[in-house]
């Protein structure tokens, strides 16, 4: 499916080339396109008993697989949208796949958790909802944003300190106070819980913070 696509795609930019309808500062190369392939439903796949140091190996060789046939770079990363969860946990029902006994059974919606970490939709310990599997941490080309629901909003000293105690710490992390909008459609099936029922941050509230103009 992958290089059926890519064909059609390439032939759409050779026909455009050829008609000279594509702009000549931005001609088309196949090395500088790649495809990006993400993983979602990692709670899900801790659930029904799977474990990160099984799947390394193999995720790595269908990538490097994937280079080889299609010839073009692969970029691994995770999957952050929610539309995407709720399309594969929907299609695990309805053509009955194996990997569908690891979601709620109706009448709650079969919807994987996006991402390789826990639902930021439903709560969790923070840990859980930022957490990066360390096999799979060499293997990620787009390290994935951390969104994070709180019941109130973090001071930076919080901050350094949960970030300090994660394994693989995250280049960028998304905080969500109680009145920051949600990411995502709202799904009337799914609906995000109370900002209340969120795990809070641990109290930090003895650690020292330099003010702005402290002297080193």
């Amino acid at each position: 499916m992958l290089a059926e696509a890519q064909a059609r795609l390439e032939r759409d930019f050779s026909h455009r080339l050829s008609s000279g309808a594509w702009p000549v500062a931005f001609p088309f190369h196949r090395r500088r396109c790649g495809w990006r392939v993400s993983l979602v439903g990692g709670r899900e796949f801790r659930a029904a008993g799977g474990g990160w140091e099984g799947l390394a190996e193999p995720l790595d060789s269908f990538i490097r697989i994937l280079e080889r046939e299609l010839r073009v770079p692969i970029h691994f990363g995770s999957c952050m949208a929610f539309e995407v969860a709720s399309h594969l946990g929907h299609q695990a029902m309805r053509e009955g796949l194996p990997w569908r006994h690891s979601l709620a059974l109706p009448p709650a919606s079969p919807t994987f958790s996006p991402g390789m970490a826990a639902d930021p939709r439903e709560p969790a310990p923070l840990e859980a909802r930022a957490m990066v599997p360390t096999p799979l941490a060499p293997l990620l080309a787009d390290p994935p944003i951390a969104f994070l629901r709180v019941p109130t909003p973090p001071q930076e000293a919080a901050c350094a300190t949960f970030l300090s105690g994660l394994a693989h710490p995250l280049p960028a992390v998304r905080w969500l106070p109680p009145e920051a909008p949600l990411p995502g459609p709202f799904q009337a099936e799914r609906p995000w819980a109370a900002a209340s029922a969120f795990t809070p941050l641990l109290d930090v509230t003895q650690a020292l913070q330099p003010s702005l103009f402290e002297e080193m």
